[in-house]
C-alpha cells in the first residue's frame, strides 16, 4: 500500500522511534549480561573443582591399576572438566569483548538518534511559535480601529507581513529538516539490523559453535577412557566387552570367581535354589564389581555359604545386556528345538523317545531361561 506524504511522515517518525529505542534494549544489556558473563557458572564450576584437586584426599588418591599410579578415572574427568569449563570461560570472555563493541555502537547511536532528533524538534517547535506570534501581531495589527488614520500604516503592515513571511519559512525549513533526519533514521533500519542485532546472534552463535566443535573434539577422549577403565562396574556390563579386556582369560571376571567359589561345594542341598542371606549377597556383587576378590580364595575365607556365590552368579547372568545364548542366536536355537520336536514326533514311542523328549524339553526350558 502506497503512503501520502503526511501518512509516510508519520510512519517514519513511528519507525524512528522504534529504532532508537531498539538501540536503547540493546545498550542496556550490557547490565544484565555484563554480570553473566562476569560472573559465569563456568568460571566458579571450574575454579570448585580446582580447589578440589589440590585437596589431600584427590592428590593422594590413584589408580588401583597400573605400574605408575595413573590418576583415577574420577580425577581424570575432573581435570577434563575443569581444562573444558576454562576453555568456555575464555571464549565467554572473548564475547564478552565483542559484545561490549556491539553495545557502545548501539549506546551511540541511540545517543545520536535522540539528541539530533531532540534538537530539530525544539527547534521546529521554536520557529512554529515564532510563526504563530508572528501571525497574531498581524492579525492584531490589521484589526486596528485606527488604521485608516495611523500613520505608516501599510510600512508597518509589509514589515509584519515579512516577518512573518520570514517565520513561515524558518517553519517549514526546520520541519524539513526534521523530516529529512527522520527519513534517514528510517532508512537506518536495515543497516542498524545488520551491524547491531545481527552481529549480536552472530557472536552468539560463534561462541556456541566454539564451544560445541571443543566439546565435539574432548567427548569421544572422555568416552573412551571411561569405556577402558578396568573398573568398570561387571554387573549389568557387555559380556563381550568385558572379555575382551581379560587378555589373560577369556572367561567372564564374575563367572570365574563364583565357579571357583563352588567348585568343592557342587553337592550342597538346594544349590541355585535357596536363597543366601541378602546382604551378604550384595556385598559380594560390591566385591566382584571391584574386582578385589583372589582367584585363589575359598568360601571359609571370606565367610560366605555356597549359596552366596550360586545367586551371584545367577544374578550376574540376568542382568547382562544381552541373553546368555544372544538374541542374535535365540531364533536359530529355537529352529534346533523345532527340528529335534519334529524328529521325535514321527518316531516310534520308547523309552529312548521319551529321553530325547525330556532332554528336548530341558533345552526348550534352558533357552528361554537364558533368552529372559
Amino acid at each position: 500500500m502506497k503512503l501520502d506524504g503526511l501518512q509516510y511522515r508519520v510512519h517514519s517518525s513511528s519507525r524512528t522511534i522504534e529504532v532508537e529505542d531498539s538501540c536503547k534494549v540493546l545498550s542496556d544489556l550490557w547490565k544484565t549480561d555484563k554480570d553473566f558473563l562476569n560472573k559465569s557458572i563456568d568460571n566458579d564450576v571450574s575454579k570448585s573443582f580446582k580447589e578440589f584437586r589440590l585437596s589431600d584426599v584427590a592428590r593422594s588418591y590413584r589408580s588401583p591399576y597400573g605400574t605408575n599410579g595413573a590418576l583415577s578415572i574420577l580425577n581424570q574427568t575432573i581435570d577434563d572438566l575443569v581444562q573444558i569449563h576454562d576453555f568456555i570461560d575464555s571464549k565467554r570472555k572473548e564475547w564478552l569483548e565483542q559484545l561490549k563493541k556491539i553495545i557502545e555502537q548501539a549506546r551511540d547511536k541511540q545517543s545520536t538518534i535522540r539528541q539530533t532528533m531532540t534538537e530539530l524538534r525544539d527547534n521546529y517547535e521554536k520557529a512554529q511559535r515564532k510563526l504563530e506570534t508572528a501571525d497574531a501581531n498581524l492579525k492584531k495589527f490589521q484589526s486596528r480601529s485606527d488604521r485608516l488614520t495611523l500613520a505608516n500604516f501599510d510600512e508597518r503592515l509589509r514589515e509584519l507581513e515579512d516577518i512573518r513571511t520570514e517565520c513561515e519559512q524558518a517553519r517549514t525549513l526546520s520541519r524539513d529538516i526534521y523530516s529529512t533526519e527522520t527519513y534517514k533514521v528510517s532508512s537506518e533500519e536495515h543497516s542498524i539490523t545488520v551491524k547491531l542485532f545481527y552481529q549480536y546472534l552472530y557472536e552468539e552463535n560463534q561462541f556456541y559453535n566454539d564451544v560445541s566443535k571443543y566439546l565435539s573434539s574432548k567427548m569421544p577422549e572422555i568416552e573412551q577412557r571411561i569405556e577402558n577403565d578396568e573398573l568398570i562396574p561387571l554387573f549389568g556390563y557387555d559380556l563381550v566387552k568385558h572379555c575382551s579386556k581379560r587378555s589373560e582369560n577369556l572367561i567372564a571376571y564374575p563367572i570365574e570367581i563364583c565357579i571357583r567359589l563352588l567348585e568343592n561345594s557342587l553337592n550342597e542341598e538346594g544349590l541355585f535354589r535357596i536363597a543366601p542371606s541378602h546382604g551378604k549377597q550384595k556385598k559380594l556383587v560390591s566385591e566382584i564389581n571391584l574386582q578385589i576378590i583372589d582367584k585363589a580364595s575359598t568360601l571359609s575365607e571370606l565367610n560366605y555359604d555356597p549359596h552366596v556365590p550360586a545367586s551371584t552368579l545367577k544374578q550376574y547372568l540376568r542382568e547382562l545386556p544381552d541373553c546368555l545364548l544372544t538374541n542374535a542366536l535365540l531364533s536359530q536355537w529355537n529352529d534346533v528345538i523345532s527340528i529335534r520336536l519334529s524328529s521325535i514326533s514321527t518316531n516310534s514311542n520308547g523309552i529312548e523317545n521319551d529321553l530325547t523328549y525330556y532332554e528336548t524339553i530341558k533345552t526348550h526350558w534352558f533357552c528361554d531361561f537364558s533368552a529372559d
